[in-house]
């Protein structure tokens, strides 16, 4: 699966729940967990930092697990992660992470970070297509 269809799953499911996506809450992460932390570092600096992150690939949540871990932010209660691939990887981390699986491991181009902003008005998510 690519990661164009993967940020295109995630942008209609968010339709699908309600959710307005924002094209600032899309960051481009790479392949690894030093550019998913980039990334994330960049999204959770933000005046209003997202509650969660999606990330194409499990080595970008990782990142984005170090990256919220740097901040002092609490996992899962202030930030929530989920990841991609479903590697043998997210069996070490704690806490655990939210993969998905893909039927296909052929994936190209660059991988996306997004990720998912509380509204504080009705207290629900609204992101970036992911």
């Amino acid at each position: 699966m690519s990661n164009r269809e993967r940020i295109r799953g995630c942008h209609q499911a968010m339709l699908a729940a309600g959710i307005q996506p924002d094209d600032q809450l899309v960051k481009l992460g790479g392949f690894t967990v030093d550019e998913g932390k980039a990334a994330a570092g960049k999204l959770l600096d933000m005046k209003a930092p997202p509650s969660a992150i999606f990330a194409c690939n499990d080595l970008l949540a990782i990142g984005a697990i170090q990256a919220a871990r740097e901040r002092g932010m609490l996992l899962p209660q202030q930030l929530s992660v989920a990841g991609f691939d479903n590697t043998i990887l997210v069996t070490i981390i704690a806490p655990s992470l939210t993969t998905k699986g893909s039927r296909s491991r052929r994936s190209g181009g660059r991988r996306w970070i997004c990720s998912s902003r509380r509204s504080r008005a009705r207290n629900r998510r609204s992101s970036g297509p992911c």
